[in-house]
């Protein structure tokens, strides 16, 4: 029997509310863990990144529903992001793990991981009106402008002895346009607290990010050559959509839906959302996030409602719905999909499951033309 889009929808509301991708018990009670791996029966680790992206769904949910259980279930991650996560400087601690292959990252503050939850406790307090998620926030806040070089680019990530680093590593480790996407927690500290130089840093921060964009819509990944990882591609789109929304600048609104057009307009053959650009082609090896974030960001930045733009995106969301789990204990949550080289990653996972659930929340309102999104819901 199929399962339409609202059992979906629910689906994955229930796993991500009651299943133990948010841990219930223990020193990490209320983080959002990574995914599950069969191998171990077990999460790899404590997200704290993830977890900021909990507290802006469940908020965006709470916003959506009116359903307090959603600000508990919010409340309680905050919590252990304010007592685990946050250090004595501002910056957040990105990984927190469960299993000695992770332990490399513990200690290791990530500024991008740092947005994500500063975006998270702004939302929190906007409903709770709770003053510590507020200090909290602009604690967070002061030690990203910290991160800040003067040309408006971000240093990635402060090392367990306290080094700033930017390696070329991957594309996570080295300073690039993704990381404009810290300029929605930003914004929305701004928008409350009024401090310039958080605008400052955001127009900043942007103007950096547009100098890897390439005339065709995409953003380069990698500072050391020509190449495009579209899970980071998207934080950039993500990051411009925002601005246009916040600034009411149609300008910052073009970039976004022009780097969303890039992706609609190279799907391959049968239908699959491109992975990587790289030598000059694309790997079409899908990962379920790129998927819901493609979705979304199409949904979101283009307003033409015609023939050939709804089945894109019928196709898009058909995609998106492979990678569902449809029974078990994990059922509602998103797999990963597969890596690079097209071997399965069958891991249920938490942010891909939040991804798409906020992608198919969008996906129903464009189809009942209700959309009405809020530039600080971004997941």
């Amino acid at each position: 029997m199929a399962i339409d889009l609202e059992e979906r929808i629910e689906f994955c509301k229930e796993w991500l509310l009651n299943s133990d991708v948010q841990q219930k018990t223990g020193e990490h009670k209320g983080a959002f863990n990574s995914w599950y791996q069969y191998e171990t029966k077990g999460f790899t680790f404590a997200y704290p990144e993830i977890t900021g992206y909990g507290l802006t769904l469940l908020t965006y949910l709470h916003k959506l529903e009116g359903d307090n259980h959603y600000l508990a279930k919010a409340e309680v991650a905050a919590d252990w992001i304010i007592n685990k996560v946050i250090d004595d400087d501002g910056g957040c601690f990105s990984c927190f793990p469960y299993i000695s292959e992770y332990k490399k990252n513990e200690g290791v503050k990530f500024t991008f991981d740092s947005g994500i939850i500063l975006n998270g406790l702004v939302n929190l307090y906007r409903h709770t009106g709770e003053k510590k998620y507020l200090e909290a926030s602009k604690k967070i806040g002061n030690w990203m402008l910290s991160m800040q070089n003067p040309d408006g680019s971000f240093i990635p990530y402060r090392d367990a002895v306290g080094q700033n680093k930017n390696t070329m590593e991957t594309w996570s480790t080295q300073s690039g346009s993704y990381l404009s996407k810290v300029c929605i927690g930003l914004l929305n500290l701004y928008d409350i607290i009024g401090d310039e130089n958080l605008i400052v840093g955001v127009k900043q921060s942007l103007r950096d990010s547009n100098k890897w964009r390439q005339a065709n819509g995409r953003f380069r990944t990698y500072a050391d050559y020509d190449s495009s990882n579209f899970h980071p591609h998207c934080y950039s789109c993500e990051s411009y959509f925002v601005a246009g929304q916040f600034f009411d600048d149609v300008k910052h609104l073009k970039i976004a839906t022009e780097g969303s057009k890039f992706l609609l307009d190279n799907l391959s053959t049968d239908g699959k959302i491109p992975r990587h650009y790289i030598d000059h082609k694309f790997n079409y090896n899908e990962r379920s996030d790129i998927i819901a974030q493609t979705l979304r960001l199409g949904i979101l930045t283009n307003e033409n409602r015609n023939p050939d733009f709804i089945s894109l995106l019928r196709q898009n969301y058909s995609r998106l719905i492979n990678y569902h789990v449809s029974d078990g204990i994990h059922k509602g949550a998103f797999i990963f999909g597969n890596k690079s080289d097209g071997s399965p990653a069958n891991n249920p996972n938490s942010w891909c499951s939040m991804f798409a659930l906020q992608a198919m929340i969008l996906y129903r309102d464009f189809k009942n033309n209700r959309i009405n999104f809020e530039w600080k819901y971004m997941v």
